[in-house]
């Protein structure tokens, strides 16, 4: 059921009742199947999320209206605004973002501000003279999706603190000094050479430079840069490592590392979204249950739907949501050949060599996977896809996994052994940044193709998860997508 409710959100989000009816009859068909005696609530409860939804959006709506008419108004000149910092800023080349709570014209407002680059904290209160409704590159479903409903620009003579601390405190008094150290102990050791361990740790990508951007754009490795359940693993292994003498308290122990990891990162959706899937596995380990990673997944999609409705809006949050979807679903169908043991009577550098093509070659399989199942996404937002895409995730899957684990390390000062790390910190992220633009510059581009009929391409692929070694149900998909590019968006 979590699964129809997370889609009565959906539905209400966008404005589609034609989706509502659709979920109003799959759930009335399912209840009079199973002669369920109070189908009627079910039905209830999916049109009160959609409603959620609906008046979630409606709210963003009336808000982006009110900053269109002040910036009318305004003409131009500075607005002189007062609220407080209300997401952990982040810094980049081109000066610090964050999210900023105010009032306009009386209504609470969220505003995306973009300053010069200035030392600001979560939770301050400013009084700022901005501009609004500056015109930006950025998408409007990004700032609608964070609950934000418009953009200010602001100079650094044009803001001043006006004292008090707003937010919550266990942010700002806590989490936000952990944020905050470990971007400027990264910044410090490693000086121009930050930008890629700092957006690996702590999803600050703002000070990565264009080629190394657009070369990862290009070869369609951004979701190892955007933190995500890949990240939260390697948290969750260091845990297991140190609770290994406490086994019983070992859940307790990996619950807590991800639970700090996150909130020392900030508001990141494909991370909560992460982690939330992973505490309900755990919950459900220790509750004696079979854990149900699909199960999990609707249910952390629904938790955050329901805070958030407008987050489905996030590009980023619908492409790790289908990719960790794909994912468990590739996990099911790997071929045999892929797991299987090697025998313990070869060499043990044969062991390895073979563990080692085995794991590259799962790689491939579940990268190849996860695009064909966001493919749609991708030209529906960007109009292009990677074609080497799942091969460059091969190939920097474990240079990036490793500076992610290097950066956790320095970003704690630890005296010489430290400064050795840094030193190896800096070496590696300058190599992996190098590789990246070399492969990027070497590489085809992105693909530019129409986007398909939705239907028509998600059909084809639930056929070939059906049957993946079936030869009929290849061919039937393989004609499917064809069909549904042939057909268009409509």
């Amino acid at each position: 059921m979590v699964w129809l409710f997370s889609l009565g959100v959906v539905a209400g989000v966008y404005r589609s009742l034609s989706l509502v009816i659709v979920v109003m009859v799959v759930v009335l068909a399912r209840a009079a199947l199973l002669r369920a005696p109070h189908a009627w609530v079910c039905g209830a409860l999916v049109l009160a999320c959609a409603a959620a939804g609906r008046v979630s959006i409606a709210r963003v709506d009336a808000d982006w209206r009110t900053i269109e008419r002040a910036a009318q108004i305004a003409s131009g000149a500075p607005v002189r605004l007062r609220g407080w910092i209300d997401e952990f800023p982040q810094s980049g080349r081109y000066g610090t973002t964050f999210a900023f709570a105010t009032e306009i014209d009386g209504r609470p407002v969220r505003l995306w501000m973009r300053a010069a680059r200035f030392d600001v904290h979560y939770g301050d209160s400013l009084e700022i003279d901005a501009r609004l409704g500056t015109t930006s590159r950025t998408p409007a479903a990004f700032f609608t999706s964070r609950g934000v409903a418009g953009e200010a620009r602001a100079r650094f003579e044009g803001v001043r603190d006006i004292g008090s601390a707003r937010g919550c405190p266990l942010l700002r008094n806590v989490l936000w000094p952990m944020h905050r150290a470990a971007r400027c102990n990264l910044s410090r050791a490693l000086a121009g050479e930050s930008a890629l361990p700092v957006g690996l740790l702590l999803g600050e990508r703002g000070m990565l430079d264009r080629p190394a951007y657009e070369a990862v754009r290009d070869l369609g490795i951004a979701h190892l840069l955007a933190l995500s359940g890949m990240h939260l693993t390697m948290i969750a292994a260091l845990a297991v490592l140190a609770a290994r003498w406490t086994p019983r308290r070992r859940d307790g122990v990996v619950a807590l590392a991800l639970s700090l990891y996150v909130g020392v990162v900030g508001n990141v959706d494909s991370l909560t979204r992460a982690w939330l899937m992973a505490l309900l596995i755990l919950a459900a380990r220790a509750l004696v249950r079979p854990p149900r990673p699909l199960d999990s997944l609707g249910k952390a999609l629904l938790l955050m739907v329901l805070c958030a409705p407008h987050a489905v809006l996030s590009v980023g949050l619908q492409l790790s949501f289908v990719a960790t979807f794909a994912v468990l679903v590739c996990l099911d169908r790997l071929p045999a050949s892929l797991l299987r043991t090697p025998s313990p009577r070869i060499p043990a550098w044969r062991r390895v060599a073979i563990r080692g093509a085995q794991g590259a070659a799962i790689a491939f399989f579940v990268s190849l996977v996860v695009e064909l199942f966001i493919a749609p996404i991708q030209l529906h937002h960007f109009g292009r896809i990677s074609v080497v895409g799942p091969l460059a995730t091969v190939v920097f899957l474990v240079p990036i996994t490793a500076l992610q684990g290097m950066a956790l390390a320095a970003s704690f000062e630890l005296p010489v052994v430290g400064e050795a790390l840094a030193a190896s910190l800096g070496w590696a992220a300058s190599a992996t940044r190098d590789a990246v633009v070399l492969a990027g510059s070497v590489t085809p581009k992105p693909l530019a193709l129409p986007e398909p009929n939705w239907g028509w391409y998600y059909a084809a692929v639930l056929v070939l998860c059906a049957r993946p070694r079936n030869a009929v149900a290849l061919a039937i998909a393989a004609a499917g997508i064809a069909v549904s590019f042939l057909l268009g968006p409509g």
